[in-house]
């Protein structure tokens, strides 16, 4: 287990675990910024599932409007109780042997990657692997939560457009 607090660590983690893992599935609050959308974009084959939540949509509609052709997206309609935010970046090679997830409270971020940011936004990360967990009990629990979140959404082509 790892705890990430740092912005050049978050950054650097965020770009090693792309590099070094096949796949990648994540469940998050909001549509990337810009840095994670360069990571997908440079590594764009090997994203899996990308589990969107709407419910802060306004506040970001072009970057939900630049997923909105991919199969691989998904977004979760506005709920009538509570909101949509997980925020669980899992990369992993085919089969899982080899993985990696990074669970978040806030976002990984314009305000993660921001050296003077405000002290009161700690952007705190903790990643765990398949050394933390070796008979994979916690990344199987990891990756039915992506999945369930997948079921919830829809294809981004059909979520309903940002008003």
């Amino acid at each position: 287990m790892k705890v990430l607090r740092d912005p050049r660590e978050l950054a650097e983690e965020l770009a090693r675990l792309f590099a070094a893992h096949a796949e990648c599935r994540f469940a998050l609050a909001v549509a990337p910024d810009e840095a994670l959308r360069r990571l997908l974009s440079a590594y764009s084959n090997r994203l899996v599932q990308l589990v969107v939540g709407s419910d802060f949509i306004k506040a970001q509609p072009l970057r939900l409007d630049e997923l909105r052709k991919d199969p691989r997206v998904r977004v979760v309609p506005p709920r009538a109780s509570g909101s949509f935010h997980p925020m669980l970046y899992l990369f992993s090679d085919p089969g899982f042997r080899r993985w990696s997830c990074l669970i978040a409270r806030p976002n990984v971020s314009g305000s993660a990657f921001e050296l003077l940011g405000d002290p009161l936004e700690d952007e705190t990360v903790v990643m765990i692997n398949e050394q933390d967990d070796p008979a994979g009990w916690e990344c199987e629990r990891l990756r039915k939560s992506v999945e369930r979140y997948w079921a919830l959404g829809l294809p981004a082509a059909d979520a309903p457009p940002v008003a």
